[in-house]
């Protein structure tokens, strides 16, 4: 269960303060998936990164399945995102000198202790996203929606609760965006919580859930 209660963000600027986010609740319940539209500078993306736990909000409280990111320690905040959430940027975030399951393979280094069982993980992920023949390439030979299928894969690599998907069609043909929103969706199953912000009215039908980000606050569409 994702819960936010009285979410607000806010930034000191010379002109006094700027309020991003005011008073935002959301509730979405396991295996929830929703989209969320609205406006350049709207504060989509400073809510992702609320979610994500990169960064606190001014007030409120958050949690996920029960757990508040922002009342654990520097060390356990980074546990949390790395285990319990999932990344996709619009641009893809590959590192150029890893082959592609390298990639996919990166945030299992963060762990304590090897995980033998996370490169059968990674080469099964990136079958089902149709990179079968790719796992040994570099980003640099792979088309745009090859880097995305990856940089998806490499999201879902430590199954996490919540995946958090910031404009991730935004940089792709149509074609591409298509295949993108299938894997995304297609191996999203089961309980996980997915979250993506997105101007593509097409992508957001795509989802379950609608919701528009307007002058900081969130409605239900």
């Amino acid at each position: 269960m994702l819960a936010l209660r009285g979410i607000s963000k806010e930034y000191s600027t010379p002109a006094g303060p700027l309020r991003i986010l005011d008073s935002l609740d959301l509730s979405l319940p396991p295996g929830a998936r929703a989209s969320i539209m609205g406006p350049s500078g709207c504060g989509k993306s400073t809510l992702l990164a609320i979610l994500g736990g990169l960064e606190a909000p001014t007030s409120g409280e958050y949690t996920l399945d029960g757990v508040h990111p922002y009342a654990l320690s520097p060390a356990a905040q980074a546990t949390f995102r790395n285990q319990s959430i999932g990344f996709v940027f619009q641009d893809h975030c590959l590192l150029p000198q890893l082959t592609v399951l390298e990639n996919v393979l990166v945030p299992t280094l963060a762990s304590p202790s090897p995980d033998p069982e996370a490169p059968v993980r990674a080469r099964h992920l990136l079958h089902q996203a149709g990179l079968r023949a790719r796992l040994d390439h570099f980003p640099a030979q792979l088309s745009g929606g090859e880097k995305q299928r990856t940089a998806i894969a490499r999201a879902l690599i430590l199954e996490p609760r919540l995946l958090l998907c910031d404009e991730p069609t935004g940089n792709l043909d149509h074609a591409s965006a298509s295949a993108a929103a299938d894997l995304l969706l297609s191996l999203s199953d089961g309980p996980r919580i997915v979250l993506a912000v997105t101007h593509s009215a097409e992508l957001a039908a795509r989802f379950t859930s609608h919701f528009t980000l307007r002058d900081g606050a969130l409605r239900a569409s």
